[in-house]
């Protein structure tokens, strides 16, 4: 039974290390795709005049 023991162990602790590492993997990408996204979100052209805009009537408000 020795080497069924040993034939188990090894097969299953390279199952475990398999989705171990497809587990990391996954969350990797999904976290670098979340980080692109929200740095993506300020390059936008109507992002940007919203947030001029908004800037300026904070301003002009501020000084008033």
């Amino acid at each position: 039974m020795f080497i069924w023991d040993f034939v188990a162990d090894t097969v299953l602790g390279q199952i475990v290390d398999w989705i171990y590492g497809q587990i990391v993997g996954f969350l990797g990408d999904f976290f670098m795709q979340m980080g692109n996204m929200g740095a993506e979100l300020f390059e936008m052209t109507w992002v940007q005049s919203i947030l001029c805009c908004s800037s300026r009537i904070l301003h002009g408000l501020c000084m008033a």
